[in-house]
């Protein structure tokens, strides 16, 4: 039985490496590609661009946004970016809108201006229970804490998955 499957996945390439060997050029090529012959055939160039567009509008590339803090509330459109990255001149609290569920958010938050500002998370954000409450952020100029979350949209909240201070 094997052999009769084998004959037959062999006969089925045989068939379709003369299909695509039909057009072969008689100069010596440079190149052979993998099933024998010298030149790609227009319908293989055509699969490949097709799967290489589709490959591309697949992929997301993460929107960054950078802030400034201007006043206390931080509000963060988490519909506008994927990362924000924070410059913390005072202290303040951040909000956020739009979540989406299942979509993650990272928030790189660096002290400026002599640090020491404190940073608190706005009510639409979950904390784990294993967390430390209140979250121990850095207050050392330049350092940049991350903070990543996640959206449920049940629980209508920001799901914080980590916290880590002191980059």
């Amino acid at each position: 039985m094997n052999e009769i499957i084998q004959k037959t996945k062999i006969s089925f390439f045989q068939k379709i490496l003369a299909k695509f060997n039909k057009n072969k050029p008689t100069s010596s090529p440079k190149e052979v590609y993998i099933d024998g012959s010298v030149e790609v055939s227009p319908g293989v160039i055509e699969a490949i661009e097709a799967s290489s567009a589709s490959t591309a509008a697949a992929a997301k590339i993460p929107v960054v946004v950078n802030l400034t803090t201007s006043t206390s509330i931080l509000a963060t459109d988490t519909s506008l970016a994927d990362i924000f990255t924070i410059s913390v001149t005072q202290n303040i609290t951040i909000n956020c809108a739009n979540g989406v569920n299942g979509k993650g958010t990272t928030w790189l938050l660096t002290q400026a201006n002599g640090g020491s500002k404190t940073i608190t998370l706005g009510s639409e954000f979950l904390l784990p229970d294993s967390a430390t409450i209140p979250l121990v952020w850095s207050t050392t100029e330049g350092k940049t804490d991350l903070l990543a979350a996640r959206y449920n949209s049940i629980l209508g909240k920001w799901m914080v998955v980590s916290m880590v201070p002191g980059y």
